[in-house]
């Protein structure tokens, strides 16, 4: 039987984000949601679930950020 070293509760965008960089760590986590995996709150809030997931994982993060700073200074 493997040990659990975390549980997280809830399965919506900051659930599965927890779950996803805990993992990614090496940690053995359980990941409990009551429903569909971002079915609830995350789900009607934008109808995605990735909210920029896949970004993260790819490591595009310091794309993102200039271009928020680019942004930010022409308003």
């Amino acid at each position: 039987m493997k040990k659990t070293e975390l549980v997280i509760v809830g399965g919506g965008i900051l659930g599965t984000g927890v779950a996803q960089a805990a993992a990614a760590a090496g940690y053995q986590l359980i990941l409990l949601e009551s429903n569909k995996v971002g079915h609830a709150t995350s789900s009607n809030s934008s109808k995605l679930i990735h909210g920029g997931l896949r970004y993260l994982e790819s490591g595009q993060t310091h794309e993102c950020s200039y271009f928020n700073r680019v942004g930010k200074s022409r308003c």
